[in-house]
């Protein structure tokens, strides 16, 4: 993957739109200190998602030009790399994952199922793919062009984009490390970093020699993979400490049943006995007005 041209607006000292053109073989940018040399690598960095602010010696918001004696401030910063070279799947960028993965991996499958069976009689010395063998070697796929923009406001919200459409910062990385780059790759060395790497621990060597035998973008997947699991896992805790509330709350909600079903039984039987105490009084008096000890009015 080569770099071919980069675009800046409002990034850092470029209040102006500038568009750098690196042609074939070295290119090298030449100026007096202050100009701005470094912020070219730092936009680069920046464009490749680098968000520590140490790397590129602002964040957020600061990265936009703030304005001069003769400049009023901009309002956004933007950074556009155009390359080559890029893998044909952009590394996997658009491309399903998880369950739409899965469902999509399953079609395919069962569409190959049912593809008929080739005939197994084949010509002495011809290919099993049904390839000509006369046919030239297919060359190598040199890759596709691609631009990856990053733009920030005010706010200090940063999008990026991927040959225009939205994408995150993880396509991003994803896409430069299956060409192994990307921030902290072997491929971009910023001033002062040498010394670094070389001094460096075997541990923190491995991830470049890594990044070298195209890694990177395995080790992505995997922290990926990683992360996907722990939130699941907590997740996984948060449904089970719900569940346990709902299992408290469904004990305590039997109990309650319970003793509303024994307070209506007690209700009910209080009314029967009530009844029961009015028709004995009802039935004594009419026994006591029968024998003339009571009059008849004492029943109203």
């Amino acid at each position: 993957m080569r770099i071919e041209r980069i675009e800046l607006a409002g990034f850092k000292s470029f209040a102006d739109p500038v568009i750098l053109e690196f042609q074939g073989g070295s290119t090298a940018i030449v100026g007096p200190n202050g100009c701005g040399k470094s912020n070219i690598a730092d936009a680069v960095f920046w464009a490749l998602g680098e968000l520590g602010a140490s790397t590129i010696r602002a964040r957020g918001k600061d990265l936009i030009f703030s304005g001069s004696g003769l400049r009023e401030p901009l309002g956004v910063a933007e950074v556009r790399m155009h390359l080559s070279g890029a893998p044909a799947d952009l590394g996997g960028w658009g491309r399903p994952r998880g369950l739409a993965a899965s469902l999509e991996n399953a079609a395919v499958a069962d569409a190959a199922a049912e593809e008929p069976t080739p005939d197994r009689a084949r010509p002495a010395g011809s290919p099993t793919n049904g390839a000509d063998p006369s046919a030239p070697a297919a060359e190598p796929d040199a890759g596709r062009p691609v631009t990856v923009s990053r733009r920030v406001d005010r706010t200090g919200t940063s999008t990026y984009r991927i040959d225009g459409r939205r994408a995150l910062r993880r396509d991003v990385q994803r896409l430069f490390a299956a060409a192994g780059l990307g921030p902290g790759s072997y491929a971009l060395i910023e001033q002062g970093r040498a010394n670094d790497v070389i001094t460096r621990r075997p541990e923190e060597l491995r991830v470049l020699v890594e990044e070298a035998a195209g890694l990177g973008s395995y080790r992505l997947n995997r922290q990926e993979s990683e992360a996907n699991l722990r939130a699941a896992e907590k997740a996984l805790e948060k449904v089970r400490d719900r569940l346990a509330e709902l299992d408290r709350a469904i004990r305590q909600a039997k109990r309650d049943a319970r003793s509303a079903k024994r307070a209506r039984k007690t209700g009910e039987r209080i009314r029967l006995l009530r009844v029961a105490e009015q028709a004995a009084r009802r039935a004594a008096l009419a026994a006591r007005i029968r024998q003339g000890r009571a009059p008849e009015i004492a029943l109203a």
